[in-house]
Formats: C-alpha cells, structure tokens, sequence
C-alpha cells in the first residue's frame, strides 16, 4: 500500500513539471521556428478579437513561413473600415495583405468567407497597393493556379486587377 501511495505521488509531482514547463514557451525556439505569442493559444476563441490590430499585422508578417488558419482568420478579421484612420496599421496591413495572398491563397480564401471578416474592406485594400514594390501580377498568378472557389477567386482577382 506503502508503494502505491509513493507511486501516485511520484506521477502527479512528474505530471506537474511537464505541464509546467509546457507553459513557458513564450519567446523560446520550437522546432527551429520562433513561437508566436498569439500562435500559443488553440483556438481563436481564446483570443481577443479586435480591428486594426497591429500587433496581429507584425505577428503574421514575422510568421510568414508558417502561418497558421487562426493567424490567418485574426489577421484578415483586423481590416475594417475604422481602420482607414490608422496611418500605420492601413499602409501594413496592406503590404502583409499582399503577401499573405502571394503564399497562402487557398487559407486566406477560405478564411475570407467567414461571417465575421469584412470582405468589402479586404477586396478594396487589393485595388489599391501601398508599395509599389508588390507585384500584382504575381499574387494574381498566385491566386489563378490555387484551388479556391471560382467565385471567390474571380472576387480577388477582379479586385487586384482594379475592374
């Protein structure tokens, strides 16, 4: 009985250490890739949702090699048309915007649908470019040899070609 007791002891005390040394990742390398501070929560409902967020523009720009579907939503879901009064987050977002849709066409299509992402704000920002350094050419091209719905991406595609 002696034994069965110091051995649950030893468990929980060893269970506790994992899990607490799970929750000090913030800044730390994981597997060669820098974890995000909004990376670590799991689903988008953990966090605070909120328009023209510049740190969700820097967070997806640092992060671009490998952005996940909840970076994706939270970034897309900062436009709105408030925004247009934040010099800052409009000319960044912009930029990120462009390049988002240069390698993740199919995520950010299937994102842009979403109830609750301003679309009309999203399709507006493509018309206009901030940087003349973005190729729309090539996010158009981009976009024409992902898989996304024909609607959606003729949406995009009408929007960054100015028609």
């Amino acid at each position: 009985m002696k034994n069965l007791i110091s051995i649950t002891i030893i468990i929980f005390v060893f269970f506790g250490c994992i899990q607490s040394g799970s929750n000090n990742n913030k800044g730390k390398m994981k597997e060669g890739h820098k974890v995000s501070n909004i990376e670590e929560k799991n689903t988008v409902s953990e966090y605070i949702k909120k328009r023209c967020d510049i740190d969700i523009v820097l967070e997806t720009d640092e992060n671009m090699d490998s952005l996940s579907d909840n970076l994706i939503y939270l970034f897309l879901y900062s436009f709105d048309e408030s925004c247009s009064n934040n010099v800052e987050f409009s000319e960044y977002s912009n930029e990120v915007l462009f390049k988002l849709l240069k390698h993740y066409p199919d995520q950010a299509a299937k994102n842009i649908i979403r109830d609750e992402i301003n679309q009309d704000v999203i399709f507006k920002e493509l018309s206009s470019p901030i940087n003349d350094a973005i190729s729309v050419d090539e996010v158009v091209e981009s976009l024409e040899n992902s898989s996304i719905d024909v609607i959606i991406k003729k949406k995009f595609v009408t929007a960054l070609k100015g028609n």
